[in-house]
């Protein structure tokens, strides 16, 4: 996203330099914005989303809308306005017989164009004009943003503790004025991950990402009861991911999602170790309307078998994985639920086995479809129609009381 920014920055400029005002397709609005909103969405989807990775814009925004990246409304919005902003750039081109997107100065041109789109005079066409490219600026500068500034709420201080290099005992005084009560602990930990980031590779885009990131993890981390653990669980996530650029640039660029993070990896070492683990889990922080609401427990299957539709049935190792990302996404989704009290302890082991019913079902079927493709259906099987093979669940699972550590005591038995 930022590079997408830094471009239309300087796309921007060269606007000014060239005096190019009236430019439908590079001002503020125009058609390269709507463009930029429509790749900036399919980058950050489409490693996940198969659906995304189209070239045409039309189907871009309409695999956007569908995999709920944007809402449907704007994604409309953007299209009528995108398309609207084509069809004046293919009537100037047409009356100036060459590639341009500039609006006319000469009053013959002018009424050229107004009457070819159906316009009662130019200032009937230059309102709907600034209508539609605010619409698309709009939206923009929701999803791309302008080029980045210090929060205003980011006071100087936290952006010298990470970006100052200081000792222990400067940090602490700057620390102690910020009311913790026994800095050294956060002291210790901030100057290891310091240390630790230096010998580490990390990218240039890696670089920018962490020194608007840390201000701001340092401003959340000291409102806790326990600064220094919960420092040092976002840390052991930020480690894992010094190389992933994007993982980084997530939590620079959403400070809705790091507030998410920060809340989750204080209330339970769990999320961290699985956010650490699994950093795809990352992204589900972007949407806490969906984070603290566990998927209802007769939509498990359904889910699941949806989630699992984009997949080739023939690629088993894609398949598997998706099986493991979405028992880890839902199991985010319940811990979430838990730590905010949305849901009661009994209704935990529900969920959790609930989830494991649905996978244990799912991996049933696919290993059924492998062996038999493999090696024929059985002929009992065949005759009655029946698989003939039962999973019987003791234990923790058999009870419905599966808990955040259980394993699965899973019985095999089979008819042939």
């Amino acid at each position: 996203i930022d590079g997408l920014r830094q471009m239309k920055a300087m796309i921007a400029a060269e606007v000014r330099r060239k005096g190019l005002e009236g430019n439908i397709k590079l001002g503020a609005g125009g058609i390269r914005e709507v463009e930029f909103i429509a790749q900036a969405l399919q980058l950050i989807r489409g490693g996940r989303e198969p659906a995304l990775r189209v070239r045409h814009l039309p189907e871009a925004l309409a695999a956007i809308a569908q995999c709920g990246a944007l809402e449907s409304a704007h994604c409309d919005r953007l299209l009528a306005a995108y398309r609207f902003l084509r069809r004046v750039e293919n009537i100037l081109q047409e009356i100036g017989d060459q590639q341009t997107q500039t609006l006319p100065t000469e009053e013959r041109d002018r009424q050229r164009l107004i009457a070819a789109l159906g316009f009662a005079d130019w200032g009937a066409f230059m309102a709907h004009l600034d209508e539609e490219m605010a619409a698309v600026h709009q939206e923009f500068a929701a999803v791309v943003g302008e080029e980045k500034e210090a929060p205003a709420h980011l006071e100087q201080l936290w952006l010298d503790l990470w970006r100052t290099e200081l000792d222990a005992a400067e940090l602490e005084k700057l620390l102690t004025a910020q009311g913790v009560v026994e800095p050294a602990p956060l002291c210790a930990a901030l100057l290891r991950f310091k240390e630790e980031y230096k010998r580490r590779q990390v990218g240039p885009q890696g670089r920018i990402a962490l020194d608007w990131l840390m201000p701001e993890l340092l401003r959340l981390v000291v409102a806790s009861e326990q600064p220094a653990r919960l420092f040092e669980r976002v840390c052991e996530l930020l480690t894992r991911i010094f190389t992933r650029s994007a993982y980084l640039q997530l939590l620079a660029e959403n400070p809705g999602a790091l507030r998410q993070l920060v809340r989750l990896c204080d209330a339970s070492h769990l999320v961290s170790e699985q956010l650490a683990r699994y950093p795809i889990l990352l992204d589900e922080l972007l949407d806490p309307q969906h984070l603290y609401h566990p998927t209802p427990l007769d939509q498990y299957k359904p889910q699941l078998r949806q989630f699992l539709l984009r997949i080739p049935e023939e690629d088993v190792e894609q398949q598997m994985e998706a099986l493991r990302q979405f028992k880890q996404v839902q199991l985010l989704r319940i811990v979430a639920a838990d730590i905010a009290g949305a849901l009661p302890l009994m209704k935990v082991s529900d969920h959790l086995t609930w989830l494991a019913e649905a996978i244990t079902e799912e991996v049933v079927n696919q290993a059924w479809a492998q062996m038999s493709e493999r090696y024929g259906v059985p002929p009992e099987v065949a005759t009655s129609g029946q698989r003939g093979f039962a999973v019987v669940a003791y234990g923790k699972l058999g009870g419905i009381e599966l808990g955040y550590g259980s394993d699965l005591d899973l019985v095999f038995l089979h008819g042939g």
